[in-house]
């Protein structure tokens, strides 16, 4: 990157997410050994991508988003009290686009206060 070259392997991402689920997750009646549900997430957190050694900071950013998620979970064993865990065998998270406003949107917003600055002006010239 900006004309550096890197010898394999060239870079590496580290990253630390914490995903909220918004609704809770339920286990299907008997326990099956492996279901798959969706639930509606909020993340956020921040990314790095350094070079092959974790010396040198190439590029880092936040993230943040929402959106929903399908979730693969597969039976992994059981705790002492014969209660079974799961462990995630996959997850798909589906973000939901940030709303953006409309370019006309802002030329009005903009000609608004425009407008209004210049009525301002007036009035304070009168008197």
């Amino acid at each position: 990157m900006d004309g550096v070259g890197y010898l394999p392997p060239a870079f590496r991402v580290v990253a630390d997410f914490t995903i909220n689920a918004l609704t809770p997750i339920v286990v299907p009646e008997g326990n099956p050994d492996v279901f798959t549900f969706s639930v509606q997430f909020n993340m956020s957190g921040g990314y790095g991508v350094e070079d092959g050694a974790g010396l040198q900071t190439i590029s880092s950013g936040l993230l943040t988003g929402q959106g929903w998620a399908e979730v693969v979970l597969a039976r992994g064993g059981s705790q002492t009290d014969g209660t079974p865990l799961y462990w995630a065998r996959s997850a798909t998270y589906h973000f939901t686009p940030a709303a953006v406003p409309e370019p006309a949107t802002l030329a009005l917003l903009g000609a608004g206060v425009a407008g209004l600055s210049a009525t301002l002006r007036r009035k304070l010239r009168v008197r």
